[in-house]
């Protein structure tokens, strides 16, 4: 079994109504792709996270992002809603693109500079553009390629 693969995932299809639903939902994709071993707890880790502070990345745009030892395969899924989470901060912002980065506790430094790699592309403005506004294959190519540069 390779150590270094990140699991990556596009997801279009989701309606949800609420941060809770979408993190129930997230729980549950993990569960049955073997991404955690533990619902309740990535359902937990993923609003305790929020409650540090705001995953908001651009006004519609949020990353939650943990790491976890019931994380068993280290993950960035990005979630694209037709119809937005409302309230998804005390702005009472609207979320249509969540990116889950799901990190393993002891995950390799090689598969930490890949995810990074993603994260830092995120303040690119075209990015961000990229991720609203694209066709899905675009999306998850950029996602694929961009965790592939450090490889």
């Amino acid at each position: 079994m390779k150590t270094n693969k990140i699991y990556i995932k596009l997801i279009t299809d989701w309606s949800v109504h609420s941060k809770e639903d979408l993190f129930k939902k997230m729980a549950q994709h993990a569960m049955e792709n073997k991404i955690i071993n533990d619902f309740d707890s990535l359902n937990k880790d993923l609003f305790q996270r929020e409650l540090l502070g705001s995953t908001l990345i651009h006004e519609k745009i949020a990353l939650p992002h943990i790491q976890s030892k019931n994380i068993m395969k280290s993950a960035i899924i990005y979630v694209k809603l037709d119809n937005p989470v409302q309230n998804w901060d005390s702005h009472k912002t609207y979320v249509y693109g969540i990116l889950f980065i799901l990190v393993k506790e002891s995950e390799s430094s090689d598969v930490l500079k890949k995810i990074k790699t993603v994260i830092s592309s995120l303040s690119n403005s075209d990015v961000i553009n990229l991720l609203l506004n694209n066709e899905d294959e675009a999306i998850y190519q950029f996602i694929k390629e961009t965790k592939n540069e450090t490889s």
